[in-house]
């Protein structure tokens, strides 16, 4: 990993909304974040709260972090829906499910940004999310 000297300053700006059910796998997806420098997260269990805490929040969301299988609202309808409100943040769907090419391709048609397969290293994860906001700031 970099060393938090080196990274650019818009990783220390970030604003990463993190959804994730699973306690313990939201717990390590945190500690990496907070690892690559990003310390602006917010957490949420599921779609629903997630849905809520966009509408409600003042300050922009930079990056979604989403499990795909998340209980009321799955990664995917929330995506779906966001792209229907018109919402451009950059999504990135976790997974530890195959999902298929029927899944993977209905996510792409959605308006997913990337994907990340479970488990992921914390060098998997950093690289992702640089490649993802390089391409939005690009944009």
């Amino acid at each position: 990993m970099i060393k938090t000297k080196e990274r650019p300053i818009e990783f220390m700006n970030l604003r990463v909304l993190l959804v994730e059910d699973n306690d313990d796998t939201r717990q390590i997806l945190r500690h990496m974040l907070e690892n690559m420098g990003i310390m602006n997260i917010h957490e949420e269990r599921d779609g629903l709260g997630a849905l809520t805490f966009l509408n409600t929040s003042i300050k922009k969301t930079d990056l979604i972090l989403c499990d795909w299988s998340l209980p009321g609202m799955e990664g995917l309808s929330l995506l779906q829906r966001l792209r229907e409100e018109g919402s451009t943040i950059p999504f990135i769907i976790i997974t530890g499910r195959g999902g298929g090419l029927g899944s993977i391709a209905e996510a792409r048609h959605s308006g997913v940004t990337s994907f990340i397969q479970k488990p992921c290293s914390p060098v998997r994860l950093e690289v992702e999310i640089r490649l993802v906001m390089q391409k939005q700031m690009a944009a």
